[in-house]
């Protein structure tokens, strides 16, 4: 580095290091309003425009925001237990079907039921005959003894009876409940064989869904579970149809425990993640329209498109939004003004929608006064620079460094006031 000349040091000792440091500033701040006017500026410079595709954000990653596919599952099942000491006579549903409640499901056969209760009935005559006898008995007895064993027989046998009563009567409501009806409106989901000893499934005889309570059942990678929250909004969307979505939110998701990956369902970006995956729940403000096992994909309500056909743009890229909106595009390498058709506004992330007027496959510029139209355009952004003084001896001020004020004095006419020197040509700033 060369040595700076023996007027130079004059200079900068009077002015002192402070000093050097309020004129490296100014020139900073010279230097940045003439890299601005490079990229943005008119008389020749070129314009800095971005591609739409960057900007917009369904036309960002071809429309699709992180999507999570998903399963309609059942929010709430019913299960039906058959009573193993009975028979399955008449079953009146098979799977699939819709139910109401109090819908017949199945009836036990009447017929063994009918033989039980005879079978009571008898039992308790004998217990009447067996208390005629003991009377009997006690009539022709003489011993007080033996009238005193008899009468104990006698009560032992009432016990009996009612005990006889009860079964019968717990017989007669068995039969009148002989008919198995549905607690809750629904779909059969499984009805299992009733002669097994070991049922498929959820062990039950039958299996209700309820209706119209559904959730939807997603993965997500253990490194992206931190993205999602309970309560978070959420579009559900058809895969047959785009258009088809349904609003939601998650209900709840669970880290407890990682999910198999037997159905490779998930997809995150529309790429696949490593890693523990985790199950969480997505429930639908109403379930028209939803299946039981229907596949869908779900994301952030933020981030969706849904319900718009047009190109999402940020408000702060549309000029005159209220009379006649346009944007600044460039159109072989040079800046015009492409007048748009302006669609719904997404409140969430601050776009409009444009019907017409711009393309994906477009660059545009953030517009302020300096645009022209004829400019020439730049996707190279020249980011600002801090200048040295002449040959690079003196380090430039850190950023947020202000200098402080030490009395030095820049008058009019180009001098400097040096502290506690009076000025040329004037009065001193000494109070």
């Amino acid at each position: 580095m060369s040595e700076p000349s023996k007027d130079k040091k004059s200079f900068f000792k009077k002015i002192g290091k402070k000093g050097i440091i309020g004129i490296i500033a100014a020139a900073v701040l010279i230097t940045a309003i003439i890299v601005i006017a490079v990229n943005r500026g008119s008389d020749g410079r070129k314009a800095y425009v971005m591609p739409v595709a960057e900007i917009s954000s369904n036309a960002m990653n071809n429309g699709t925001s992180n999507r999570f596919s998903g399963v309609v599952e059942p929010q709430k099942t019913k299960e039906i237990q058959a009573d193993s000491m009975k028979t399955i006579d008449e079953v009146y549903v098979k799977v699939g079907d819709e139910v109401k409640a109090g819908d017949k499901l199945f009836t036990y056969k009447i017929a063994d039921m009918e033989l039980d209760l005879q079978q009571l009935n008898v039992d308790l005559q004998s217990y009447y005959n067996q208390i005629d006898d003991l009377n009997e008995q006690k009539r022709y007895s003489s011993s007080q003894y033996e009238i005193q064993i008899i009468n104990m027989q006698i009560s032992n046998t009432q016990t009996e009876i009612q005990k006889k009563r009860n079964e019968i009567e717990a017989k007669k409501r068995e039969m009148e409940q002989a008919y198995v009806t549905s607690p809750i409106d629904g779909v059969i989901k499984e009805i299992n064989d009733p002669n097994s000893m070991m049922y498929t499934g959820s062990g039950a005889y039958m299996t209700i869904i309820a209706d119209g309570e559904f959730l939807i059942k997603c993965k997500i990678s253990e490194m992206n579970v931190s993205e999602i929250y309970q309560g978070m909004e959420m579009v559900i969307r058809s895969r047959v149809n785009e258009n088809q979505t349904w609003k939601g939110t998650i209900s709840s998701i669970d880290t407890g425990s990682p999910v198999n990956e037997e159905n490779q369902g998930y997809y995150y970006g529309g790429g696949q993640e490593s890693g523990a995956k985790y199950a969480f729940y997505v429930k639908p403000e109403t379930p028209d329209g939803l299946l039981l096992g229907q596949h869908v994909t779900v994301e952030s309500s933020v981030s969706s498109s849904a319900g718009y056909t047009g190109i999402l743009l940020n408000s702060g890229f549309i000029a005159d939004i209220e009379s006649k909106a346009f944007v600044w595009v460039s159109k072989n390498g040079t800046l015009k003004k492409s007048y748009v058709t302006i669609g719904k506004y997404k409140a969430d992330s601050d776009e409009y929608e444009i019907t017409s007027g711009l393309e994906k496959d477009d660059y545009i510029a953030f517009p302020d006064e300096t645009l022209k139209e004829g400019m020439k355009t730049t996707t190279e952004y020249i980011p600002e620079e801090e200048p040295g003084l002449d040959d690079g001896d003196f380090y430039v001020i850190p950023e947020g460094d202000v200098p402080e004020d030490d009395g030095m004095m820049i008058p009019e006419d180009g001098g400097m006031f040096v502290p506690g020197e009076e000025p040329a040509g004037g009065e001193s700033n000494g109070q």
